[in-house]
């Protein structure tokens, strides 16, 4: 079993927990407002592993399982004994990074708490669109199909625009983080794969 099937199996077990005991999810959940006060840093990663619902949890864990295979066969492929460490260590330090936006925007607001694997996910996503920046990628269920490079460009862009609007549910801030933190990291493991995406946009420009 590969170490992405593992996560996904861990992720559902404990959101499983979360979905039938609310105080775990209370105790779990991304708390700004409780991290502050009450210096319960722990919540950085533990709301990583729960989620709101049913369809939260399976389009997480779809994404990741569709992209974290493959950037893990290329960690493997690249680093050979020591992939498990470091695809784990990127995989658990996006869910802390991709939260420090909303940890600094909403530390003062008691009401405010998210929930979810999606800045870890996209941090996942990203390290593979560095990786293989010419596979095709589609608009989330629209099948509208662009390069991986484009499809990326265009996700920062509408998280940013998102981000600075503030409207809905949707944590775009770590989607934001997370997707250039997965980028960043695998593009220091290998600056060749950062030439390799300039060069993919520059031949299609």
């Amino acid at each position: 079993m590969t170490l992405t099937l593992l996560i996904i199996a861990l992720t559902g077990l404990i959101s499983y927990n979360a979905f039938t005991n609310r105080n775990f999810l209370a105790q779990t959940i991304f708390h700004p407002y409780s991290i502050r006060e009450n210096r319960e840093w722990y919540r950085f990663l533990s709301s990583g592993f729960i989620h709101s619902g049913w369809m939260h949890l399976i389009v997480n864990m779809y994404v990741l399982y569709m992209f974290g295979e493959l950037v893990e066969h290329w960690y493997l492929a690249k680093l050979g004994s020591v992939v498990h460490l470091l695809y784990l260590f990127m995989y658990l330090s996006a869910i802390i990074v991709s939260g420090w936006i909303s940890y600094i925007r909403h530390a003062g607001d008691p009401s405010y708490r998210s929930l979810g694997a999606s800045g870890a996910v996209s941090a996942v996503v990203f390290s593979a669109i560095l990786i293989v920046p010419g596979m095709s990628l589609s608009l989330l269920f629209i099948p509208i199909w662009l390069p991986a490079w484009l499809f990326g460009l265009l996700y920062i862009a509408y998280s940013i625009i998102m981000s600075k609007s503030g409207k809905g549910n949707i944590n775009h801030d770590a989607h934001l983080l997370g997707a250039v933190y997965g980028f960043a990291l695998t593009a220091l493991i290998d600056p060749h794969l950062f030439v390799n995406f300039l060069d993919k946009i520059q031949s299609a420009i």
